[in-house]
């Protein structure tokens, strides 16, 4: 079954590696005509809208705590009443991308929602925000049809008003481990690539949930936003895959490929379509060059793993599972899948450990009933 290769951006508070590319119109992509208008209101600005109830909580527990607080002493407070003493009790929801008025209200959000959470909460009790592009690692998932990359962006806060020779000037906020995001290297962004972000993010889940005009008018949104945002141009670019139009998916991702020749999302798309529309010498000319440029890609071991599996060679398979785990040690699947190989291979003992191991990292409540399941019928068979 062919994949799509999109990205969302999500966890740790979120946010993209972007490509930057030359500034220009992406009018000409747009194809209002072939969509329904959105079920609800598109408008990326809402991401950072402050409401009464964050409002009167920034002014009655932020403001008024810091009554005589020293200028250079409000920075770490705002961090510590926000988040280190919990005040807020946000939890975290990766189940969809909220404003930061909604992920008040719920006290839960996503990465990207926290972050746009704290932007507008820093910024109502005067202090000053900046935006990180964090370049890691794109993070892989499967979603349906989609291959999803996960990507990451950090918050620096500092106060205008502070004295100049205070320390710290600037805070940063970010999910990751403070050693590991310490470590890692930075880029600064623009507010309008955080609405992109925000914005195509909205296209992704809309586009999973089957809302295909919404996920267009986002989409749009986003590049209205930041015409130089890659990756609202591979979303668009799969959104009319997804209505068969792939010549108006090959015109928004060659459009990509002119600015980010090496995006290897765009070359794995631009494959299919170019596949879809008889290109097949370019499409091949494309593959050879995706090849070169990510011979491993996303979850490429764990398939080639499931086909040994269904032909019986369970010690390849097994060593094929290791090696996706070696680089992605965090997916339940791939440890339900090395459990079965052992289980296969006749090793319960190692069966037992990889499956409960993906017991623990299942979120999905009827998957993490069966590997329940199957814990139990390793421990009928003597297994503890």
């Amino acid at each position: 079954m062919y994949r799509f290769f999109i990205t969302l951006i999500g966890c740790f508070i979120s946010g993209c590696v972007t490509t930057v590319v030359p500034t220009g119109s992406a009018d000409r992509i747009f194809h209002d005509d072939l969509f329904e208008a959105a079920s609800t209101p598109v408008h990326a600005e809402d991401a950072l809208t402050v409401s009464d109830a964050m409002r009167h909580y920034a002014q009655d527990q932020l403001l008024h705590s810091m009554d005589g607080v020293n200028r250079n002493d409000v920075r770490t407070l705002f961090v510590r009443k926000t988040y280190q003493k919990g005040e807020l009790k946000l939890d975290y929801d990766a189940s969809q991308t909220r404003t930061a008025a909604q992920a008040f209200e719920s006290k839960s959000g996503n990465c990207l929602s926290l972050v746009l959470l704290t932007s507008a909460m820093a910024k109502e009790i005067g202090l000053s925000v900046q935006y990180q592009s964090v370049v890691v690692k794109p993070d892989w998932n499967r979603k349906n049809n989609f291959f999803v990359s996960i990507d990451h962006v950090n918050l620096v806060i500092s106060d205008p008003l502070a004295r100049v020779i205070s320390w710290p000037r600037e805070i940063t906020i970010d999910f990751l481990p403070s050693e590991v995001a310490q470590a890692m290297e930075t880029t600064t962004i623009d507010e309008k690539t955080v609405l992109a972000m925000y914005s195509n993010n909205r296209a992704i889940e809309s586009l999973m949930d089957g809302k295909i005009n919404d996920s267009y008018w986002w989409a749009r949104e986003s590049l209205r936003q930041d015409s130089n945002f890659p990756n609202a141009y591979i979303t668009l670019g799969v959104i009319f895959r997804e209505i068969s139009r792939a010549d108006l998916s090959e015109q928004v991702l060659s459009q990509l490929a002119d600015l980010a020749p090496d995006n290897t999302a765009m070359l794995a798309n631009r494959i299919l379509v170019l596949r879809e529309l008889g290109k097949i010498q370019e499409a091949e000319k494309l593959a050879d060059r995706l090849a070169r440029l990510d011979p491993h890609p996303p979850m490429s071991y764990f398939k080639q793993a499931q086909k040994e599996m269904v032909e019986g060679h369970f010690e390849i398979a097994k060593r094929l599972f290791e090696k996706e785990i070696e680089r992605d040690p965090d997916r339940q699947e791939y440890e339900f899948g090395l459990a079965l190989a052992y289980f296969k291979l006749r090793d319960n003992v190692h069966a037992y450990q990889h499956m409960y191991r993906a017991f623990e990292l299942s979120t999905n409540l009827p998957v993490h009933d069966l590997y329940k399941a199957k814990l139990e019928k390793l421990k009928s068979l003597g297994v503890q």
